[in-house]
This record gives C-alpha cells, structure tokens and sequence, in this order.
C-alpha cells in the first residue's frame, strides 16, 4: 500500500504496520496510534498526536499529505477524551475544545463538547466563542505578516496582534503550541517571549520542589532519630509535597 492509497484510519494503521520492517525508529506509530484512545489527558494525548506526526513524516513513512486524517482522529479522541473524563470544570472543557485541529469533524466535535459542557451545568458560550475568535485571529494575522519579510514596517504592525492571539491561546488555556505549524523565524518572534516565561516559571518550581524535598528530607531523618511516630507522618508529606508540585509542573494545578 503507498501513502496515496490511505483514506481511512484503519488504513493508515496498516499502512504504518507496513512500512516498519523498513524503518530504523524502533517506535510502533501504529501501536502508539492506537492507545491514544486510551490517554486519560487532552494535552498528552495532543503533544502524542504531534510527536507520531512528526515521527512519520520521514522515510520509509512519509506521510506528510494526509495530516486532515490524523487531525480527525485527534479530534475524535479529544471528544472522547472529555466524555470519559466527566470534569464539571471550565478549565477541562478549555483545554479539550481549544486543541480541536482543523478537519472535516471539526465543527461537529466542537458541537458536542459544548453539549457536553452544558449538560454538566457549564456556561461556556462566551468562552468558546472568544477561542474561536482569537484562533481565527491568529490564523488571520498569520496569513497576513507572511506576506512581508521579517524586520519589515508591514511585519512590525502586525507582529503585536498575532503574539496577543498566540498569548491567550498558549497561556490561558494550554493549546499546544505545535498545532500553529512551523514558521522558522515568524515562530521565534511570536513565541519567544512564551518560551521564555516558561522556562523561567519551570526554573522557579524545581528549586521551589528541590527545596520542599531537602527540608522534609532533613525533617524525616531528624525525626527518625527523635521522634520515630512523626516521622512516618513527614513521610507521608514528602510524598504529597513531590505529588502536588509533579501536577503543578505539568500544569494540571492552576498557579
């Protein structure tokens, strides 16, 4: 079967089942593909989905023309993903219909999560709304900046307008960054600022975790030599303390 001859996912599974034996990645897209089903979380089962296009875009695989295939597929876990979730929270619904890709099934995914939403006492019309606006704001402004060179009057006006679109959809409500596409140096200039406050943010919570671990460290021994009862409870705070700081890391706990 060659890549042209792919329209369906049951198709596409097969089709990297057998281009395998000719690959050098030992990853089983295929496989991978399959238990995306499963993940229990929109983000991971988003940044997945980008990792196994990513992975079959090179040979023997080069799949590259059908993108509308997998991006349905994402849409359809994403969907279920929710359903099975069961969260009466703003932020779940944010995080699933926000990561919707472009496809054919788009708009009627769209549909049922805010079915979904509002059956679990949700208000979200407003807020989907103002994602759809800020993501077709962006892709306006995208088409329109491409049109200049980089460091140009044109490309400095509209420059502003696409990093505040990329800035409600990054920071407040996690879509993930690699569903825009690549821009090589237009990426940089929008999402570099993003980056950077990230990094400084994960900076500042692993020496916040690191230093939570060392004092309860030293508290435990102490307490082991001293008080051997209040030891098993600080025990039990350093597990809760890595725990809480692990979700806040992964961005699961509003900070």
């Amino acid at each position: 079967m060659e890549n042209d001859d792919v329209k369906t996912l049951s198709q596409l599974l097969e089709y990297l089942n057998s281009c395998y034996p000719q690959s050098s990645d030992p990853i089983r897209y295929d496989e991978r593909l399959k238990a995306m089903k499963e993940m229990r979380n929109v983000l991971d089962m988003v940044k997945e989905c980008d990792t196994i296009k990513e992975g079959i875009h090179y040979a023997p695989y080069r799949f590259y023309d059908h993108e509308e295939l997998l991006w349905s597929y994402l849409n359809q876990c994403i969907e279920e993903c929710y359903q099975k979730g069961n969260k009466k929270s703003l932020a779940a619904f944010c995080d699933a219909y926000i990561n919707v890709r472009k496809a054919p099934n788009a708009d009627e995914v769209k549909q049922h999560l805010k079915a979904m939403a509002i059956s679990r006492g949700l208000e979200v019309a407003d807020i989907s709304q103002k994602i759809d606006e800020a993501y077709e704001n962006f892709l306006k402004c995208k088409a329109e900046i491409e049109k200049y060179p980089s460091g140009s009057n044109g490309y400095r006006q509209i420059l502003p307008r696409l990093k505040e679109a990329a800035e409600f959809l990054l920071k407040k409500h996690h879509v993930v960054y690699v569903s825009f596409g690549s821009y090589g140096t237009l990426e940089t200039d929008v999402f570099g600022e993003y980056w950077k406050k990230e990094k400084r943010r994960e900076d500042v919570i692993d020496f916040l975790r690191n230093c939570v671990v060392l004092v309860i460290l030293i508290l435990f021994f102490w307490g082991v030599f001293n008080y051997p009862l209040a030891a098993l409870g600080i025990a039990a705070l350093l597990v809760m303390s890595v725990f809480i700081l692990y979700r806040v890391n992964k961005g699961r706990i509003a900070v």
